[in-house]
């Protein structure tokens, strides 16, 4: 199946899946995220000590956790801020055109882009079905492209850069944690079912004999 601008005769609305209205999404959402933080940063520090020894000598991550009487606190040297912000606005950035790259691969029609506040979004073109198997690249796509572009440079550019490409990963990975639930949630439909983006979230249509999917 290909994405389309009509449905086919047969096929009706099944439900719609709307993450910001599902105050259970949300939770679940940054617990994911924040887990996604702690084990993928652990993850590419140790990728970053095997593949580039000394690269993150200046970064003193060493410094994060600090005993004190009470326990741990955590402290953020002010050597990171300028690789944590470059990379924070790196990813908003491009983890949205990567959404809009594959809704264009897919559709061949423009997708649309804009700001929720200060942060950016893509959305699907207007008016146009993806088969579940398209939309589910598309949710993906910048988890899986950008952390493979991440992890490639991060063996071949410059020491300095290597920080900036650490944090860029992290944070890509951390922030895709709702388009990880939303894949999952869209699994259980089946693959015959065409998706349609929406403000709030994804409308599902298929044909009746797959209506008790929903």
């Amino acid at each position: 199946m290909k994405a389309n601008k009509s449905l086919p005769s047969y096929y009706s609305k099944y439900t719609a899946l709307e993450p910001s209205k599902n105050l259970g999404f949300v939770i679940v959402a940054v617990i994911t995220g924040i887990t996604l933080l702690l084990i993928v940063g652990w993850l590419l520090v140790l990728f970053a000590n095997a593949f580039r020894p000394n690269a993150l000598d200046g970064m003193r991550l060493h410094d994060l956790l600090r005993s004190t009487t009470a326990g741990f606190s955590l402290v953020v040297p002010p050597a990171l801020f300028p690789n944590l912000g470059l990379a924070l606005i790196a990813v908003l950035i491009f983890h949205e055109l990567v959404h809009g790259l594959f809704y264009w691969l897919f559709s061949n029609h423009s997708p649309q882009f804009g700001f929720q506040g200060l942060f950016p979004y893509a959305a699907a073109p207007s008016g146009i079905y993806f088969p579940r198997n398209q939309f589910l690249v598309v949710g993906l796509s910048p988890l899986v492209l950008l952390t493979a572009v991440g992890l490639l440079l991060m063996v071949i550019v410059p020491t300095a850069f290597v920080p900036f490409l650490l944090f860029f990963v992290v944070f890509n990975a951390s922030g895709a944690a709702g388009d990880l639930i939303m894949v999952i949630q869209l699994m259980r439909f089946s693959s015959d079912t065409l998706m349609e983006d929406s403000t709030s979230g994804v409308i599902i249509y298929g044909p009746e004999r797959d209506r008790n999917a929903a």
